[in-house]
C-alpha cells in the first residue's frame, strides 16, 4: 500500500520538490520523476541494506577492507528489524538507531511497476545523519551538543546526477536544524568518506564541505569533510 498519493504545497526553497501528505510524517516528492524523500520504514530496510552493498561491491576484491566495512554495518546501523512492533506495525531498526543518536535516516523511494496494475516502493538512495558522542574524540568531539555525522548517503546507480543526493542531505539537515531552534550553537556537520570515490569526494565539495581530516584505516585513505550550518 503506497503512502504517496496526492500532491499539496510546493517546499519555498526548491520549486521541483513537493510536500504531501504521508504516513506518519510528511515526505517530499521530485517532480516529474516520481522520487519521494521520506523517513524509512521497516518495509524498506531490505532495500536500503541491498543498495548499500551494491554501492561498493565493485572495491570488494581489490580492498578487503571495504567488504569488512560493509559487513560491520550491515551488522551495526544497518541491522534488520526483527520483533520490533509498535501497534501491530515493525518499526524500522534502523529508523530507530538514528532517532535514538538525536539523528533522522531518510530514504529516497520512487514506484516500480509490477503487471501494469500495482505499484510498490523501490529505493534509489538513502542518508543517515546522528549527533557525535561523548565517547568519541578529536574533530568529532569539537562541539558535543553540535556535532553531527552523516552516514549511508547513496544512490541508486540509474537516479545519480539528478539531484536526489543533493536533496537526502537537505532534507536530513533541514530536520535536524529545525529542531534547535533554541540551541545557540551552529550546529557542524561531519561527513567521512573513502579518498579513492572521486563521486562522493567532489559531491561534499560542491556543496561546501571542507576537508578537516584525512586518516589512514586498515590500508584505507579516509577523508573527513566538515561544514558550519546556520540555524
Amino acid at each position: 500500500m503506497c503512502p504517496w498519493t496526492s500532491l499539496v504545497d510546493a517546499c519555498v526553497d526548491d520549486p521541483l520538490f513537493y510536500r504531501i501528505p504521508s504516513n506518519p510524517i510528511s515526505s517530499t516528492a521530485l517532480q516529474n520523476k516520481n522520487i519521494w524523500i521520506t523517513p524509512i520504514h521497516s518495509h524498506d530496510e531490505n532495500q536500503v541494506r541491498s543498495l548499500f552493498s551494491q554501492c561498493y561491491e565493485h572495491l570488494f576484491n581489490a580492498y578487503p577492507s571495504v567488504q569488512k566495512m560493509a559487513k560491520t554495518a550491515l551488522k551495526k546501523d544497518l541491522a534488520a528489524s526483527s520483533s520490533l512492533a509498535d501497534g501491530g506495525n515493525y518499526v524500522s531498526f534502523i529508523g530507530s538507531y538514528y532517532h535514538q543518536r538525536h539523528g533522522v535516516f531518510l530514504v529516497a523511494v520512487t514506484e516500480s511497476q509490477k503487471d501494469n496494475k500495482t505499484s510498490t516502493p523501490f529505493v534509489v538512495g538513502s542518508i543517515g545523519v546522528r549527533r557525535c558522542d561523548a565517547n568519541e574524540k578529536g574533530i568529532r568531539a569539537k562541539s558535543l551538543n553540535a556535532t553531527y555525522e552523516i552516514h549511508r548517503l547513496f544512490v541508486h546507480s540509474d537516479y545519480r546526477s539528478q539531484g536526489v543526493a543533493r536533496q537526502l542531505l537537505h532534507q536530513a539537515l533541514q530536520r535536524l536544524i529545525s529542531r534547535r531552534r533554541t540551541d545557540n550553537d551552529r550546529p557542524f556537520v561531519l561527513a567521512t568518506t573513502l579518498v579513492l570515490l572521486d563521486g562522493a569526494n567532489r559531491f561534499y565539495e560542491q556543496q561546501g564541505f571542507q576537508i578537516v581530516e584525512e586518516t589512514n584505516v586498515a590500508n584505507l585513505q579516509l577523508r573527513t569533510y566538515g561544514k558550519h550550518f546556520e540555524m
